[in-house]
């Protein structure tokens, strides 16, 4: 139960600094956003904004969309280092301190140890292929088609993951790795 308040504290406290922005605040916004840059690449197009007109800022948008592309609302085009040092604008909002993908994988690691305590820890551990199958392939082929593509753009084709995929994969893998590794821990501690 505690490893489950840590997880959502720590997605909580990743919304803090758009707060601090939001109010003015910028040396505490900005320190907080450093912490997580540790954690996390925080690239605005991958991550969630709040208090702007949108909650997310691709790349692209498609043609008659009513979203603007993160290049049309902040008015240049995402490096990864500039889009690390941009956290956001009045009327942007401000991106939260992690990215769309942390906050399922956090999310998904706090619901697992929740679902642990309440079953009073009677979860098995799944065979080794089946976390590996469902939780990290998928986030694997994801993120490495995007970055392949962002990298050698000449030899793969260029593509950005949806906030709804990263949001999946990343869920998959958070609840996966952790209905691998829990029970796990806890028969290791039993034992010692």
């Amino acid at each position: 139960m505690i490893f489950a308040l840590v997880f959502v504290f720590h997605i909580g406290f990743s919304a803090l600094p758009a707060v601090l922005l939001k109010n003015g605040m910028t040396g505490a916004g900005t320190l907080i956003y450093k912490y997580y840059s540790i954690l996390c690449h925080q690239l605005p197009q991958r991550s969630f904004f709040l208090f702007g007109y949108q909650h997310w800022y691709p790349l692209t948008v498609p043609e008659n969309s009513n979203m603007l592309s993160f290049e049309a609302a902040a008015g240049f085009a995402p490096g990864f280092s500039s889009g690390r040092a941009f956290y956001g604008t009045p009327e942007m909002g401000y991106k939260m301190a992690i990215c769309q993908r942390d906050i399922a994988i956090y999310a998904s690691l706090a619901l697992f140890c929740l679902l642990f305590a309440i079953t009073d820890r009677r979860i098995q551990r799944p065979h080794w292929i089946f976390p590996l199958l469902i939780g990290v392939v998928p986030i694997t082929l994801d993120g490495c088609s995007q970055l392949l593509g962002n990298t050698f753009p000449k030899v793969f084709p260029l593509r950005e993951s949806t906030p709804l995929l990263r949001l999946i994969t990343g869920a998959l893998f958070g609840f996966c790795l952790c209905w691998y590794l829990l029970p796990w821990l806890e028969l290791t501690l039993d034992h010692e």
